[in-house]
């Protein structure tokens, strides 16, 4: 199955343990954002995916999941230094902001939807989900973290909201291959399950 970075590292990982376990099932998780999981069901290399299309993939059923909630953040100190005076659109083009990889659009489309267009700012990127957080409570730079991993800095005060109360919402779905297997059954059924408790 194919599953995205933040899912696994928030909820997923839940799910697979929800499966009976008198089922037998084993797993093979492939890491690929949710933009470009699909393109793994059509490839074959995958029977099941985490995916941000409502689109059903041919030959694949698609079950709506919830949406995973992110907050642009980034440390106390961090504010202090690039948006002393609270945040502020034009001084996006110096701030750095961190990215998971290449393929993350996350804080470009925050960036966009908050200061118009598309500007640019310097980037920094860091491949995992948990890594990427450590880094934004670092100080090395701003970015988009899952609910679950920012709001304990967010209560106690060691990391701020860009945008107070800016709440990014991304669907996810599953999409599985139409054929029928138990296993498949039991793994959407627990898939399905614990988003609807973990998902908004």
């Amino acid at each position: 199955m194919a599953v995205n970075a933040d899912s696994l590292a928030t909820w997923f990982v839940d799910a697979l343990a929800a499966v009976p376990a008198g089922s037998g099932l084993t797993f093979e998780v492939l890491r690929e954002d949710e933009q470009h999981s699909a393109d793994l069901l059509r490839s074959g290399q995958a029977m099941a995916a985490v995916t941000a299309s409502p689109e059903a993939v041919q030959g694949c059923s698609v079950v709506p999941l919830g949406a995973l909630r992110y907050r642009a953040v980034a440390s106390a100190a961090f504010m202090q230094r690039w948006f002393p005076g609270g945040f502020r659109a034009a001084l996006f083009a110096a701030a750095p902001a961190l990215q998971f990889d290449r393929s993350d659009t996350l804080q470009s489309n925050f960036l966009a939807s908050v200061a118009g267009g598309h500007p640019h700012c310097p980037e920094h990127f860091i491949p995992d989900t948990l890594q990427l957080a450590a880094a934004v409570r670092s100080g090395l730079g701003w970015g988009l973290m899952p609910e679950a991993h920012c709001a304990a800095g967010l209560r106690d005060g060691s990391l701020v909201e860009l945008v107070p109360g800016r709440v990014t919402a991304i669907p996810l779905h599953w999409q599985r291959w139409k054929i029928q297997s138990a296993a498949l059954d039991a793994l959407t059924a627990a898939v399905t399950t614990t988003a609807a408790a973990a998902l908004s």
